[in-house]
C-alpha cells in the first residue's frame, strides 16, 4: 500500500487528471464545510499549487463527481457518466456513510471489485485506483459499522493479484481518524464532518499519495473562519444587486440546463480562475459555483471541472487545448483571460488578444457548449500591466458584443463597488494581493456569475456572510 504505486501521477505528464466519487462527503456540501474547502479541494491546492513546479504539473486537474446519496453500487450503474467520460489517470473513492448501510450485504465484496476493475480499465488499463476506508465516527453505532467496513475492504484488497495491487492503493483512513483528535475536532454537532475533518482527510490523502504533508498550506485554525476584514463583508452583500437583464442569454442557458440532467461547466483562464493560494483554505470560483448549482439550484448531477493554470493566456491556453479544454466534454465554457495577457503585450497585442478569444468561442461552439466570457477584476500592480489592463477588458466587451455571447463583467462592477469602498483592493479586503482576489473577492465573482447566468435564487447562502 506503498504512496510510490503514484508516483507516475505526479511527474510532467499533461494530463494527470484525477475523478472523485463517493456520497455526501466526498460531494463536500455548504452544510459540512461553509465556504471552506472540502477534502478534494484542500488536497487539489495541495497537490496542483504547493507541490506543483512547472505548468505542467499545475495541470493535475481534480474533478468531484461525489453525489449526495450514492453508494458503490449506484456509483458502478452510472460510472461512465460519473467517471469514465472524463478519462482520469486516477479515481478516488472515498467509502461513504451511505455505503456502511450496505457493506454487511454479501455482495459488497463483489460490488467494490468491480469498482475496482472498472477504475483499472481506463487509460489503456494505466490508470490507477484509490480506495480510502471510511474515517472513524463520533457516533459508536456508526463508527463501529466504519470498522467492520474497513475490516471487508482490507480482505478484498488481500484478494487482488499482483498486477492489481501495483495499480490499486488502499489507504487507511479508519485507522489514521480513530483517535480522540478527529472525534473531538472534526465533527458538528449533528454528526456531519466539518471543514476542520475535510482537512484532515485532505492531509491523509495527501500523506498516503503523494508521500508528505509538508508545507500543507492552510492549518485547521484558518479554515474556521471566513477570511477578510468586517468592511469588505459590508460591501459583499452591498454588492449583491440585480444585472442588467440578458434574457436572451439566459434563456439559452436555461435551454441548455433542461437538454441535460448532467450538464459539464468548464472554466478555463489563468491564476484567477485557478483560484490558488489567496483564498487560504477556502474555495474559490468553482467551488463555490459547484456548491451553487448542486445544492441550492439543485443540479447535483452536474460536474464543474476547472482547467485554469496559474500564469495561462490565451496564447498559451490555445498552445495547451488539448489537456485544458480538449479532453472534456463541455455544456458550458467560463472563460476569463486578460491580466497576463495585458502584462505581455509587447507579444500579445489587443488585436492579437481579440482573435485569440474568438478562437476559443468556437472551440467551445464547436463543442455544442455556450460560451461565457468574464473580465478580470481591477488590480493595483502599479506597472505596466496595470496600465494595460483597461483595454485589454475592454477587448473583452467587443468581442463579447461581436460574437453575441454574455458578459460577465467584473471588471465595471468592482470599480462601482471602488468608488465607495476603495480600500477594496487592498490585501485582507477582495484580494489576497495586488493582483488576485481573495475568498471574497472570488465569492462577489460567483454571484456575479450566477446572476449573470439567470440562476439566481433569493434566501441562498450567500445572503448570511
Amino acid at each position: 500500500m506503498s504512496y510510490t504505486i503514484l508516483q507516475s501521477m505526479f511527474n510532467e505528464n499533461p494530463s494527470n487528471t484525477w475523478v472523485f466519487v463517493g456520497g455526501e462527503e466526498t460531494a463536500g456540501s455548504y452544510a459540512q464545510c461553509g465556504f471552506a474547502r472540502n477534502f478534494v479541494g484542500q488536497f487539489e491546492e495541495y497537490i496542483r499549487w504547493t507541490k506543483a513546479s512547472s505548468e505542467f504539473s499545475r495541470q493535475r486537474y481534480m474533478i468531484n463527481s461525489g453525489k449526495s446519496g450514492y453508494h458503490m453500487d449506484t456509483i458502478n450503474a452510472n460510472f461512465v457518466d460519473l467517471v469514465t467520460r472524463f478519462n482520469p489517470k486516477a479515481v478516488v473513492y472515498l467509502v461513504s456513510k451511505e455505503d456502511l448501510e450496505i457493506s454487511d450485504q454479501p455482495k459488497f465484496k463483489e460490488i467494490l471489485y468491480l469498482f475496482i476493475k472498472k477504475s483499472l480499465s481506463l487509460r489503456a488499463e494505466t490508470s490507477y485506483c484509490i480506495l480510502i476506508t471510511p474515517h472513524a465516527d463520533k457516533d459508536p453505532v456508526q463508527n463501529q459499522k466504519a470498522k467492520a467496513c474497513t475490516q471487508v475492504i482490507q480482505e478484498l484488497y488481500q484478494s487482488l493479484s499482483l498486477l492489481q495491487k501495483k495499480r490499486v492503493l488502499l489507504i487507511p483512513c479508519y485507522e489514521k481518524t480513530n483517535t480522540p483528535e478527529f472525534i473531538e475536532k472534526c465533527f458538528q454537532p449533528n454528526g456531519m464532518l466539518n471543514a476542520v475533518g475535510h482537512l484532515f482527510l485532505g492531509k491523509v490523502l495527501s500523506l498516503f499519495t503523494y508521500g508528505s504533508i509538508a508545507g500543507f498550506p492552510v492549518s485547521s485554525q484558518e479554515v474556521q473562519t471566513l477570511p477578510g476584514t468586517s468592511e469588505a463583508k459590508v460591501a459583499l452583500r452591498e454588492s449583491i444587486s440585480s444585472p442588467a437583464l440578458l434574457n436572451n442569454f439566459q434563456q439559452e442557458i436555461r435551454r441548455q440546463l433542461n437538454a441535460t440532467s448532467s450538464a459539464v461547466w468548464l472554466f478555463i483562464g489563468d491564476s484567477i480562475t485557478h483560484g490558488a493560494l489567496h483564498t487560504h483554505g477556502f474555495n474559490s470560483i468553482h467551488q463555490i459555483f459547484e456548491k451553487y448549482i448542486h445544492e441550492t439550484y439543485g443540479r447535483k448531477n452536474d460536474t464543474i471541472i476547472n482547467t485554469g493554470v496559474s500564469g495561462a493566456t490565451t496564447q498559451s491556453q490555445l498552445q495547451h487545448s488539448t489537456e485544458r479544454f480538449d479532453l472534456y466534454p463541455a455544456d458550458f465554457v467560463v472563460i476569463m483571460f486578460g491580466t497576463n495577457d495585458a502584462a505581455s503585450s509587447e507579444t500579445i497585442s489587443l488585436s492579437k488578444f481579440k482573435k485569440n478569444l474568438v478562437l476559443l468561442i468556437e472551440a467551445a461552439r464547436k463543442k455544442h457548449a455556450i460560451p461565457i466570457l468574464r473580465t478580470p477584476n481591477p488590480i493595483r500592480s502599479k506597472d505596466e500591466r496595470e496600465k494595460m489592463l483597461p483595454s485589454y477588458v475592454e477587448a473583452i466587451r467587443e468581442v463579447a458584443k461581436e460574437q453575441k455571447v454574455l458578459l460577465v463583467d467584473h471588471f465595471s462592477e468592482w470599480m462601482r463597488m471602488l468608488e465607495k469602498y476603495p480600500f477594496l483592493l487592498e490585501e485582507g479586503n477582495w484580494n489576497g494581493d495586488a493582483i488576485h482576489p481573495n475568498t471574497l473577492g472570488q465569492l462577489q465573482m460567483t454571484q456575479s456569475l450566477i446572476k449573470s447566468c439567470g440562476l439566481w435564487k433569493e434566501n441562498n447562502y450567500f445572503m448570511k456572510l
